[in-house]
């Protein structure tokens, strides 16, 4: 691993927050409070009575880990903090430590191309495409 040690703990504090946290933004946001402003593929007429059924899911799974006791205001405050942070720490490097990625980089990835492309009108593509590019 090509990290110092100051580089790795800065990158288990990233991955963390891109896991535990910035997760759980996404999650409220796409399939709770936001969840009848996207379609989602393939469900058609049972959207009606699916949808319902999975956002009682995901409120109770989010008031589980803490992020369901927020309100819709604070989850994305919360999202867009956690993504400033990475946009200003990634600034201009090609990688989050330089020039070669890292396991980091992929946790981080993972959860960015989420709201790349399975957040479209929401306020997380919103920050990732105009706000805060990455």
């Amino acid at each position: 691993m090509h990290l110092t040690q100051t580089e790795r703990a800065i990158g288990r504090a990233f991955s963390k927050m891109m896991e535990d946290n910035t997760y759980w933004t996404m999650m409220m946001s796409r399939w709770y409070h936001d969840i009848y402003k996207v379609d989602p593929p393939g469900l058609g007429l049972m959207a009606s009575w699916v949808l319902p059924i999975f956002a009682r899911m995901v409120y109770k799974q989010g008031w589980q880990q803490g992020m369901g006791r927020h309100s819709r205001d604070e989850v994305l405050h919360i999202m867009e903090e956690d993504l400033k942070a990475v946009s200003l720490f990634l600034d201009k490097k090609k990688f989050l430590f330089g020039e070669k990625p890292c396991e980091v980089d992929c946790a981080v990835f993972g959860q960015l191309s989420q709201f790349c492309w399975h957040m479209p009108g929401l306020y997380g593509e919103t920050l990732i495409h105009e706000k805060y590019p990455i």
